[in-house]
């Protein structure tokens, strides 16, 4: 179950309110039925007859309480900010940052004032203390979590937006034969099917038709061909037979590239990461009918994958474009590469 990332600043923003304005942080018990309930905002002085409310003064660093207190309040109020624009997908800039350094600045000033507060033999530590310290940690990890703009990770770009309706389930373009299984293990490819020739058919790519037929026949998950429909994807994967994938079952999208050396000669691929069963495997020579795609079909594949997400998350934003990808999938950068085949080997393990 995917976390949503508005949640943990959230969280961090109530824990943070409630430890400094609603909880103790200390309670003394004194004689007579007398309690001192001691926070950073007041000491109530409590009897049976009702509480009075008093101030920290009188001693050095008696500012300390109503310190924690201020900070505890803005770091809050910047939380509920940077929780609010994950749900929009509204860029931060700077403003996350600060709202970083404020839990951090919140979290030294409370163990600094639990230290200054601190009961004696017969007091006791009240749960404001403790929630507040949580509250300020969990904020620091939620304002450093990148997740600012439209692909949530990495440099915040102009999302990639849909204007035109999307066209109707397209025929499946004529199939082709499936390429010759790449074995890993072995290093070699693996015998072809009896009867099936290796297939010769590749776009043209950047790096060449030999690396682009190398890349896919040592890929799993390969899309080999298929249709984009107003529900999804109806696609036929290499070695895997008929798949139809809706867009809200889509979780994840991820970019990478093969290795330097021949034959990938830095070959880029799209993982599609399905909440359940393998990925959808894009690649350079994977037949899409992207003229489906809002605005047809763009000049190279690599916008046609950029456009493609974009139509994805159009129609499930719960889609999560992975941290190290968001700078391809905004149009900026090439996707990782992997310095060697073994570096791929380990990575893919991540599907089973």
């Amino acid at each position: 179950m995917r976390v949503p990332p508005w949640l943990s600043p959230a969280a961090a923003a109530i824990a943070l309110a409630l430890g400094v304005l609603v909880l103790d942080w200390v309670v003394i018990d004194i004689d007579l039925g007398l309690s001192a309930h001691v926070g950073p905002r007041s000491i109530e002085l409590c009897s049976p007859g009702g509480c009075v409310d008093g101030r920290h003064a009188g001693k050095p660093f008696a500012a300390l309480p109503t310190a924690v207190f201020l900070l505890g309040l803005v770091t809050a109020l910047g939380l509920i900010g940077v929780a609010v624009a994950r749900v929009t997908h509204t860029e931060l800039g700077p403003i996350a940052t600060a709202v970083t350094w404020a839990s951090v600045a919140t979290a030294v000033a409370a163990v600094l004032a639990i230290l200054y507060l601190a009961p004696d033999s017969f007091g006791q530590l009240g749960a404001g203390f403790p929630l507040t310290l949580v509250g300020a940690v969990v904020g620091i990890g939620a304002g450093v979590t990148p997740t600012l703009g439209a692909f949530e990770g990495g440099r915040s770009r102009a999302p990639i937006r849909s204007t035109a309706v999307v066209a109707a389930p397209a025929a499946a373009p004529p199939a082709r034969p499936a390429a010759t299984p790449y074995d890993l293990a072995a290093g070699a490819p693996a015998a072809p099917p009896p009867g099936k020739p290796l297939s010769k058919t590749a776009r043209p790519n950047p790096v060449g038709p030999a690396a682009v037929d190398a890349t896919r026949d040592a890929l799993r998950f390969v899309v080999q061909d298929g249709a984009i429909t107003a529900d999804g994807l109806a696609v036929r994967v290499a070695r895997g037979g008929e798949r139809t994938i809706a867009w809200r079952d889509l979780v994840e999208v991820v970019a990478r590239r093969m290795p330097p050396d021949p034959p990938y000669e830095k070959t880029t691929f799209v993982d599609l990461v399905v909440a359940d069963g393998p990925p959808l495997r894009l690649v350079p020579t994977s037949r899409l009918d992207y003229a489906a795609l809002p605005g047809g079909q763009a000049p190279n594949t690599k916008e046609n994958w950029r456009n493609l997400v974009a139509l994805a998350r159009q129609h499930n934003p719960a889609i999560a474009i992975e941290a190290d990808s968001a700078d391809f999938f905004a149009g900026g950068r090439d996707a990782p590469m992997f310095p060697a085949l073994k570096k791929f080997v380990e990575w893919d393990r991540r599907y089973g």
